[in-house]
């Protein structure tokens, strides 16, 4: 029931009902926008012969993703209340459908908002941005918005339904809590530098000491800009909460929204955002304050990347753009690095594989995923009108690029990271409770199977003896040993996947 045609045949029997008059839906398309909700526009016609014609856009509940669990009702009473409690610019509201056997999943209506959406793999479209000038305008507007966003009154406009905080420091807390919670259960294997990232958040918390609503995700990606390049909506508010206002300052100016410029979320100078914000707000932002939330939004951003990939591995999202978010977790993991103090030890610049010339078909298996890809990025998705669509045959590109790079990544790499580990967990403490799991051999590096089963066993178990270490840090040598493993193991991953994220960009661009 996701096809475009479906959605138009079980919404025309649907909209008669609530307009009242048998109608035509046409003009639908599924937007690649949104990574979590299924968004659809489309334009109801009136077949009575009056003439009418309105736009809509559909949000639809998936049936999983990556913040499930969903909750459509509380998302439409939010939209409500912001809508008609603030001068916030939202879409207008129209219905929510919580019976199921329309779309297969909860949905509810808005009006179809005219525009562009500004994202971080567009923002230097000329079309969107003809000019610094015409970029600085935007940035101000979006900065502008925010304080707004941050002077409102939950209770005042009835959301009464969020959960309540005491404090900054507990909102800050239940976030940690919240997004580690998410990490442990998506995870396949540990990572090491998130356990690093959450250590460092529970001994750092650094807050504003307000707590206002925050919208959780805003950014570039999650507005529209009208004709004349206003801001004319906000979108994507499922993450939504009651909280300290410092994280959506942070997460705004975040690398990851960023991209090789220096402007927050490519829009405006930091020093100017931040002095705007203060002055709209009279909330300043201490820079340790900046420094905690942006280090948390590193978890905050690699969490769902975690949960993408799962949703995947398990079958229970065919989206190819969540088998791209688990490539891409590792720029996110970089960033967090360097965030933290680390820097990665150098590896090259790739990791090119071999040709193999004695190959009957002559050519590496590296160069026709690599070609494949190029034609797919370059030749297919351009030609494709549809944006889900377009955004698919991206993802796949964008996912074969990667692959290519990774086909090197051999049994004796792995075995490579099982022998430094070893070492690692080998020089701690019985106290630490590490267990048995240095003591078994390491199997033959054929047995593909046995030898992913020593690393995840490896990999949990240096997850228990950072835990140790986080009470008990009087060992500075091993402590050494386990930063050492983390940044190798870091470099190691980069070395499989080369920035196809980028790799289109010419070398002169931001």
């Amino acid at each position: 029931m996701t096809t475009n045609e479906g959605v138009a045949a079980a919404l025309t029997t649907w909209f008669e009902a609530k307009l009242g008059y048998p109608v035509a839906i046409d003009d639908v398309h599924r937007h690649a926008e949104g990574w979590s909700w299924h968004t659809y526009t489309m334009t109801v016609s009136a077949a009575n012969g009056t003439g009418k014609r309105h736009g809509y856009a559909v949000r639809r509940e998936p049936e999983d993703g990556l913040l499930a669990p969903y909750d459509t009702r509380q998302q439409y009473r939010l939209h409500e209340a912001v809508l008609h409690g603030s001068d916030v610019p939202m879409a207008d509201l129209h219905w929510l459908e919580t019976d199921k056997s329309v779309l297969g999943m909860p949905f509810y209506v808005m009006d179809r908002v005219e525009g562009i959406v500004p994202a971080q793999w567009n923002a230097r479209d000329p079309s969107i941005f003809p000019d610094d000038a015409a970029r600085h305008a935007v940035g101000v507007e979006f900065v502008d918005i925010l304080g707004r966003i941050h002077t409102i009154d939950p209770v005042s406009i009835g959301i009464d339904f969020l959960p309540t905080v005491g404090s900054s420091d507990e909102a800050a807390v239940r976030q940690i809590d919240w997004w580690e919670e998410q990490y442990e259960r998506a995870k396949l294997f540990d990572v090491p530098l998130l356990g690093e990232c959450i250590g460092w958040l529970r001994a750092n918390v650094a807050t504003s000491g307000q707590v206002r609503l925050v919208h959780g995700d805003y950014r570039i990606g999650n507005f529209m800009i009208d004709e004349h390049r206003h801001i004319n909506a906000v979108f994507d508010w499922e993450l939504a909460h009651v909280g300290d206002p410092a994280f959506d300052v942070a997460w705004a100016a975040m690398p990851l929204f960023r991209g090789r410029s220096p402007l927050v979320s490519q829009l405006i100078d930091r020093e100017e955002y931040l002095a705007r914000y203060t002055e709209a707000t009279g909330i300043a932002i201490e820079t340790e304050v900046m420094r905690f939330w942006t280090v948390f939004g590193h978890l905050r951003a690699s969490a769902p990347h975690i949960t993408a990939a799962r949703a995947f591995e398990d079958g229970r999202a065919p989206d190819l753009r969540l088998a791209a978010m688990g490539h891409q977790n590792l720029f996110i993991l970089r960033q967090l690095a360097r965030e933290l103090g680390y820097e990665a030890p150098p590896v090259g610049s790739s990791t090119e594989p071999t040709t193999h010339a004695g190959s009957p078909i002559q050519i590496s298996l590296h160069n026709v995923l690599d070609k494949i890809a190029d034609s797919l990025s370059t030749d297919v998705a351009p030609a494709v009108d549809d944006p889900f669509a377009r955004s698919q045959a991206s993802a796949a590109a964008e996912l074969i690029r990667n692959l290519a790079a990774r086909v090197e990544w051999r049994a004796t790499d792995q075995v490579e990271a099982l022998q430094r580990l070893r070492h690692v967990l080998r020089s701690a403490p019985e106290a630490a409770g590490i267990g048995e799991v240095v003591a078994h051999p390491l199997p033959d590096a054929s047995e593909a199977a046995a030898l992913n089963a020593a690393l995840v066993a490896h990999y949990a178990a240096l997850g228990e003896l950072q835990t140790w270490l986080a009470v008990n840090n009087g060992d500075g040598d091993l402590s050494s040993a386990v930063e050492e493993f983390v940044l190798w193991d870091l470099a190691a991953q980069a070395k499989m996947l080369r920035t196809g994220m980028y790799r289109s960009r010419k070398p002169e661009d931001p």
